[in-house]
């Protein structure tokens, strides 16, 4: 073989081959570009799976918090009905244990004495102490 023919036939193989090479390389790019459309079209879908559960659990725990506050209001609104409710049952008591009746007006000396029997400041009766 002469030269030339061997240089006309490297030629045509290295177009050849590079042309093929082209042809590879466009082909790889396509599928790469066409093929990740599909995985990115699942993980936007993934996300919005996971915002929408996360949304779903925080409301949950909204309702939760308001259920809980709504019970605390309530039962500090009957606590404070039940003793408003028991001071009005109860009279009012000394420290010696004597009630205190509101009805009577105090006197410069004290309340008014109404009973037969003496009574001490304290309370007590006579009859019992001399007794």
């Amino acid at each position: 073989m002469s030269h030339k023919i061997r240089y006309r036939f490297l030629t045509l193989h290295a177009r050849l081959l590079r042309n093929i090479l082209a042809t590879i390389g466009i082909a790889s790019i396509l599928s790469a570009c066409s093929g990740g459309n599909k995985t990115e079209q699942k993980v936007n879908q993934d996300s919005i799976n996971q915002v929408n559960e996360k949304a779903r659990l925080d409301s949950i725990e909204n309702v939760r918090n308001d259920s809980i506050a709504k019970v605390k209001a309530d039962s500090l609104a009957k606590v404070r009905e039940d003793s408003i409710m028991n001071v009005q049952k109860h009279t009012t008591v000394t420290k010696y244990g004597v009630p205190i009746d509101n009805n009577i007006t105090p006197t410069k000396y004290g309340p008014p004495y109404e009973h037969d029997v003496p009574v001490t400041r304290y309370g007590v009766p006579v009859d019992f102490i001399d007794g």
